[in-house]
């Protein structure tokens, strides 16, 4: 279940991760505002990767779940709106530390559950979230043709 999840996940970041950066270039942001606000949400992720593990031996992985797929959501609905950059800018700090906590949770679900051939599974784990979001970005370019920004950013 748990690798069914991530992948579905990454998946899905893929899709509308295209969508968020042709979104902002429709909205008329600059070269180097995009780069900053993709970047953040990016660098957010792996900088917080240590202390989000660290929350996951203390807090429960159900708790940190929740936790991160609320922030997603708070990101995902406020990018929806025409806003301002430093808006925008808080929003992709929030994004990116609501992925990474729900991509911990699930890995620290993972390790909890497994109890043989730990490095085949974790693999398949990082292959699958990988080829996921892959094609969940090349899926994104063919919904472009067909939904708008808004109505992508809400589902």
């Amino acid at each position: 279940l748990s690798l069914t999840t991530i992948g579905i996940f990454q998946f899905l970041i893929g899709v509308i991760g295209l969508f968020i950066a042709l979104f902002l270039v429709s909205s008329g942001f600059e070269g180097w505002e995009l780069g900053l606000l993709l970047g953040t949400f990016i660098l957010v992720g792996i900088l917080s990767n240590f202390i989000i593990g660290k929350f996951c031996d203390q807090v429960p992985t159900k708790k940190m779940t929740i936790i991160g797929l609320i922030l997603l959501s708070i990101f995902y609905f406020g990018i929806s709106y025409q806003l301002d950059f430093w808006i925008y800018f808080m929003l992709f700090i929030l994004g990116g530390l609501g992925k990474q906590m729900f991509l911990v949770s699930m890995d620290s679900f993972n390790l909890k559950i497994i109890n043989h051939d730990k490095g085949k599974k974790l693999g398949y784990a990082s292959a699958s979230g990988a080829i996921s979001f892959g094609l969940g970005t090349i899926t994104g370019g063919i919904l472009f043709q067909y939904f708008t920004f808004s109505f992508v950013f809400k589902i």
